[in-house]
C-alpha cells in the first residue's frame, strides 16, 4: 500500500512538472544587436517597458558632442526678481555672445579632430575595394556646402525671450534651431516675481518644505513646478538629443541643466537639485563608457543670477 501510494505521488509530481514545462511564464525582453543597429523585443507592454524600448531605439554610438550653455542674465535677474519673461540685460548679452561663440568654437575644433571610429572604418575596407573618385570641379562647392551643413550643430532651447536672443546668435552656424517649452526655466507659480532671498522671510513654511525635499517640492499656485516635473517634461528632449547624429547645443537655465547632467552622467534623481552649476559651457563627449564631462568658465558678462558663482 505504501509503495503504491509513493508511486502515485511520483506520477502526479511528474505530471505537474510536465505541465509547468509546457506552460512557461510570460517572458518580456529587449535584445540589442550591434550596439543598437537592430532591436528585438517581446511583449514590451506597460509604462516602464514602453519607455525603455523607446529610449533604446534612440540611443546610438555615433561620435558627437553636447554643449550645455547657461542662459545669460535677464532684466529680472539683474533686479533680483524670480521668474518672468524679460530680455537679456546688457551684462547678460555680453555673456551670451561670449558663451555662444565658445560653444561653437569648441564643437568646430572637435569636429576637425579625426576620430578613432573613422580610422577603424577605413582600416576595415578590403585591399581591392574601389576608392571614391574625387568630386569634380562643378560638384565640389555643393559637396563642401553639404558637408558644412552636416557638421553644423542642432540648437535646442526654450521659448522665453532670453533663449530666443541666444538662439539668434547661434542660428547662422546651426543646421536647425528648435524652441521647446520643456527647456524653459522652472516655474515658480504664485511666487513668480518674488525677490531673491525673500522666500525664507516671506513664506517660511514654503521655504521649510523646499529645504526638506528639493526634488519633489512643487512651488505653489498655478503653473508651479518641481524638479520631478522637469525630469518628466524633459524626457522627450532627452530622446531628441539621443536620436540626433549631429552635435547639439542646449541653451537653458540651471534647473534644466541639472536634469540633463543627471541623465547623461547617471546621477541619482535625489541628487539632481544639488548639482553645482557654474556659468559657462558644459561639454559632454560620447565615449565607450558613456559621456565625459568638461566645463569651461566664461567670465565675460553675467549669466542667470541663480547660478552659483
Amino acid at each position: 500500500g505504501d509503495g503504491q501510494g509513493g508511486g502515485d505521488g511520483r506520477s502526479e509530481g511528474g505530471r505537474v512538472g510536465e505541465t509547468a514545462r509546457k506552460s512557461p511564464l510570460p517572458l518580456h525582453y529587449v535584445k540589442t544587436i550591434n550596439a543598437g543597429r537592430k532591436l528585438v523585443s517581446k511583449e514590451c507592454e506597460g509604462h516602464v517597458l514602453t519607455h525603455a524600448l523607446t529610449l533604446l531605439q534612440s540611443i546610438h554610438l555615433v561620435p558627437r558632442r553636447i554643449a550645455i550653455v547657461l542662459a545669460g542674465q535677464s532684466h529680472n535677474d539683474a533686479q533680483g526678481i524670480r521668474g518672468g519673461d524679460t530680455p537679456l540685460s546688457s551684462a547678460g548679452l555680453k555673456y551670451a555672445r561670449a558663451a555662444c561663440q565658445l560653444a561653437l568654437d569648441k564643437l568646430a575644433a572637435a569636429a576637425e579632430t579625426p576620430t578613432s571610429t573613422g580610422a577603424s572604418a577605413s582600416a576595415s575596407l578590403p585591399a581591392n575595394a574601389p576608392t571614391a573618385s574625387p568630386p569634380s570641379t562643378a560638384t565640389a562647392p555643393a559637396a563642401a556646402a553639404a558637408a558644412a551643413t552636416a557638421a553644423a550643430p542642432v540648437v535646442l532651447t526654450g521659448t522665453l525671450q532670453r533663449y530666443v536672443q541666444m538662439a539668434a546668435l547661434l542660428e547662422p552656424r546651426a543646421q536647425l534651431v528648435l524652441n521647446l517649452k520643456p527647456l524653459n526655466e522652472l516655474c515658480f507659480g504664485a511666487l513668480e516675481g518674488l525677490r531673491c532671498g525673500k522666500l525664507q522671510d516671506s513664506f517660511p513654511l514654503e521655504y521649510a518644505a523646499r529645504l526638506a525635499d528639493k526634488l519633489n517640492y512643487r512651488y505653489p499656485g498655478v503653473g508651479g513646478e518641481s524638479y520631478t516635473d522637469m525630469i518628466i517634461q524633459l524626457r522627450d528632449v532627452v530622446l531628441a538629443i539621443e536620436r540626433t547624429r549631429a552635435d547639439v547645443i542646449v541653451v537653458c537655465d540651471v534647473a534644466a541643466a541639472r536634469v540633463l547632467l543627471g541623465y547623461f552622467q547617471g546621477i541619482p534623481h535625489a541628487d539632481i537639485p544639488e548639482i553645482e552649476i557654474e556659468q559657462g559651457v558644459i561639454e559632454l563627449a560620447r565615449s565607450h563608457s558613456g559621456f565625459s564631462c568638461t566645463h569651461t568658465r566664461v567670465d565675460v558678462g553675467t549669466a542667470n543670477s541663480f547660478v552659483k558663482r
